[in-house]
């Protein structure tokens, strides 16, 4: 089946648009306290209008731009319109490390923005891509350092790292805050006259006269951190929905000890947007997986996949439904899985087979390979 594609920005638009803005002859200096967060662009704009946006990620972060660099030389991004496909939008968000961004009309003025969780919020109202979010989108591991740390730690930790936060933890392996690429890179301004070129592998403003790279940590934790504890298959569902409806740019994963073991953030999620558009999402549902570990349900995913190509070549499939349920002893140990597997074709036709195993994959790995002969015998 075809993929479409999903919809045009105007459906995921919202009101209010008050961005950054600054003329093309500011300095990059300046401009860095002038964001309370990384994820948004600047405008500049010039005598005749607006000219582009500057992404504080990729400017600040991953080049070496001396901070009395003009701003219009850092202009990277083009506009987005209303009439654009969302895809378009998402990219330009994972690729400038965005999460609102505006979207203009043909005179290139301001009609409204949009806003990863006003996207990911429309999107994950459809139970298909609901489901793909819990399959596909990962808990990346926690990038860690000590709570006396320094700040050249905290750079080198971060660097090269797709995370844009580092977990305080004390000698106790107890978690005591979180620090940011931005909080860390005010640090690092024209103002505070602090020097990024005494750092490794670090890229930033250069020119700087003063190293106080070995300042504390303390000073530039931040201070709203929402977080949750548990495991992440017990978690995940909170996870996600916690982290679209609560406003924040990341959740924190702690265990019972209170110790970090992973991080969630919005980029993550969209990035899962883009793989849906250039894949197209599978018509999936499950049933009874509630509890089923993260690795296995990645793993149920790759095979519904091959399956779902393999019927597609002369059938087009309207409904998967991969249904699990537990046979247990009064100790609640699981004895035996049943799994269903159902498909329905547009056509009419319909698919289905049973298994009994007490292993979860080899069972759905015979449901798979029973609709598989089914389908060849059509």
């Amino acid at each position: 089946m075809k993929n479409k594609g999903l919809p045009k920005v105007e459906k995921f638009m919202e009101r209010g648009a008050h961005f950054v803005q600054c003329s093309d002859d500011e300095t990059l200096g300046n401009l860095i306290d002038l964001v309370n967060n990384s994820f948004e662009p600047i405008l500049v704009y010039q005598d005749e209008g607006f000219k582009g946006l500057i992404s504080i990620q990729n400017t600040f972060y991953h080049s070496r731009m001396p901070y009395l660099s003009k701003a219009i030389n850092q202009v990277s991004a083009g506009t987005i319109y209303r009439q654009d496909r969302i895809t378009k939008a998402v990219k330009e968000m994972v690729d400038y490390g965005w999460y609102r961004i505006p979207v203009f009309d043909q005179k290139k003025q301001i009609v409204g923005q949009l806003t990863a969780a006003g996207i990911l919020k429309v999107l994950m109202a459809n139970e298909t891509f609901h489901n793909l979010i819990m399959l596909r989108t990962p808990i990346k591991k926690a990038i860690l350092v000590p709570n006396e740390a320094s700040i050249k730690e905290a750079f080198q930790a971060l660097a090269d790292k797709k995370n844009n936060y580092a977990f305080l933890i004390d000698k106790e392996s107890h978690f005591r805050g979180v620090v940011s690429k931005k909080s860390l890179l005010k640090a690092f301004n024209q103002k505070a006259g602090l020097r990024l070129e005494a750092i490794p592998g670090w890229k930033g403003f250069v020119g700087e006269k003063i190293d106080r790279a070995d300042y504390p940590l303390q000073q530039f934790v931040e201070q709203k951190i929402y977080e949750t504890s548990g495991t992440e298959r017990e978690n995940k569902e909170r996870l996600v929905t916690g982290l679209v409806n609560s406003g924040a740019h990341y959740v924190a994963v702690l265990n019972e000890e209170n110790y970090p073991t992973g991080i969630l953030e919005l980029r993550d999620l969209l990035e899962t947007v883009l793989v849906r558009d250039k894949t197209g999402p599978l018509p999936l549902q499950l049933r009874g997986f509630e509890e089923v570990r993260i690795a296995e349900l990645r793993t149920t995913e790759v095979w519904i996949a091959s399956l779902y190509e393999h019927i597609s070549k002369s059938e087009k499939i309207s409904q998967i439904a991969l249904s699990k349920k537990e046979d247990k002893n009064f100790k609640g140990k699981v004895n035996a899985y049943e799994i269903m597997l159902k498909i329905d074709l547009y056509s009419g036709k319909m698919y289905i087979a049973h298994s009994l195993s007490r292993k979860l994959l080899k069972g759905i790995r015979e449901v798979i390979d029973e609709i598989k002969k089914q389908a060849s015998r059509d």
